[in-house]
């Protein structure tokens, strides 16, 4: 057998055990480092995921058996092995394709956009103004990283293909559901989840958040939080409860359409409370100055106090 049959052969084979009904977290980590070890097991992963659901197949295994009779669920399986490393050589445009949807993408949006993105697989992407993500769908796994600002995510169901959002050191997993992450710093973010159950992740801290709930990363601190209505998608609205002065900032950013940046130690040591149009720049700002005696200044917003 040649390398490239035998890889071919150990892709079939981690297909017929990713696809079944339950695999123990140890298959999954020899899943991940056998696809990690070599480009090749990927593509060949690929290959074979590209046609192990096609219909065509599915057919020829529940043929009957020579004898008359079907074939067990053993059986099944292995003509289901064989005939799909056998359809390899068949599937080129199939597997173009998933070559090209396996890419990753970056997503924005502009100051005050709200855009809305439709994956491959069915799920929504929401952006808030100003944000970014990169979005990765592949045969396994499907993988978004928030790069700045907010999003919510209406995931669609797949048991065996988790949705993961990272951001920064944190993760948020999830096989079916809807929420919204909202990367407030590099050090902190919030997730308010309106439909189904996530799992965040921030260092060796797990906490299962359900719907109406939400889980706040602070420092590497994770905790729940109770869920407020602007923590379930993106809002024009920022209703601020002694929050810092840069969570404000951070809102207000997604709108200007120039830096705002807060110049001084006194300056980022406020703490606001209140109701703000973040849609409103300008008034905003007039607020601050009114409120809590701060000063701008330059050419961008330059907080000073």
């Amino acid at each position: 057998m040649t390398s490239t049959d035998s890889i071919s052969a150990q892709a079939a084979m981690w297909a017929d055990r990713m696809n079944r009904s339950a695999y123990d977290s140890a298959d999954g980590r020899r899943f991940d480092a056998w696809m990690n070890a070599d480009p090749r097991h990927r593509q060949a992963f690929a290959e074979i995921s590209a046609i192990w659901d096609d219909p065509q197949l599915a057919e020829a295994c529940l043929a009957p058996a020579p004898t008359g009779q079907l074939a067990s669920p053993g059986v099944l399986r292995r003509w289901r092995t064989a005939l799909a490393l056998g359809a390899v050589a068949a599937c080129a445009s199939a597997i173009a394709f998933i070559g090209v949807s396996a890419l990753p993408h970056q997503y924005e949006s502009g100051p005050g956009e709200i855009r809305k993105i439709v994956l491959a697989d069915g799920s929504t992407v929401e952006l808030g103004g100003n944000s970014s993500v990169d979005v990765q769908l592949l045969p396994w796994r499907r993988n978004v990283s928030l790069e700045r600002g907010e999003a919510s995510f209406d995931v669609a169901h797949e048991a065996r293909r988790p949705f993961t959002v990272a951001v920064d050191a944190a993760r948020v997993t999830v096989l079916g559901t809807a929420f919204h992450v909202d990367r407030m710093a590099h050090d902190r973010m919030v997730v308010g989840v309106s439909r189904g159950l996530v799992r965040v992740e921030s260092g060796d801290a797990t906490l299962a958040v359900a719907a109406d709930e939400a889980a706040e990363i602070k420092g590497g601190m994770l905790e729940r939080i109770p869920l407020q209505p602007e923590q379930q998608s993106s809002s024009n609205w920022f209703v601020a409860r002694d929050a810092p002065l840069a969570d404000l900032v951070e809102k207000l950013r997604r709108y200007a359409r120039q830096p705002i940046a807060i110049g001084s130690d006194k300056a980022a040591a406020i703490r606001v409370t209140g109701r703000f149009d973040v849609s409103d720049v300008d008034g905003t700002l007039a607020t601050l100055r009114q409120a809590y005696d701060v000063q701008t200044a330059g050419q961008s917003d330059i907080i000073l106090r």
